[in-house]
């Protein structure tokens, strides 16, 4: 079984963390929760720089993550400008990062005018 890797690239066995993490934290000082504070600020910072943004995923034609409190007022206008438009269902879904469903129930809860 090859070692595993962690996110630094390393081939060295990773930390794992205790099962009961709120009961293992407990035993650390002040001092140490402050340490671990800032290095998990720190790699929070570091995933965040290499992540795409949104801007960067509309740019390569990738949707961004969907909202999972549903489609915003501006996304629902947009849906529906886009629908009047002649754009496809599978191409505003993709453009505005939400589900090809969403993007029919928009358009049959609210027929647009010809």
């Amino acid at each position: 079984m090859a070692p595993s890797t962690n996110p630094s690239g390393s081939s060295a066995r990773p930390y794992l963390l205790p099962t009961d993490l709120p009961k293992a934290l407990t035993w650390l000082t002040v001092d140490e929760l402050d340490t671990l504070a800032k290095a998990v600020q720190i790699e929070k910072r570091k995933r965040a720089a290499s992540s795409p943004n949104d801007a960067e995923l509309r740019a390569a034609g990738k949707p961004s993550k969907p909202n999972p409190l549903g489609p915003s007022v501006g996304q629902i206008n947009s849906i529906r400008a886009a629908i009047k438009a002649g754009v496809t269902p599978t191409t505003i879904a993709k453009q505005l990062g939400v589900t090809k469903a969403t993007v029919a129930e928009i358009a049959s809860s609210h027929p647009h005018q010809s």
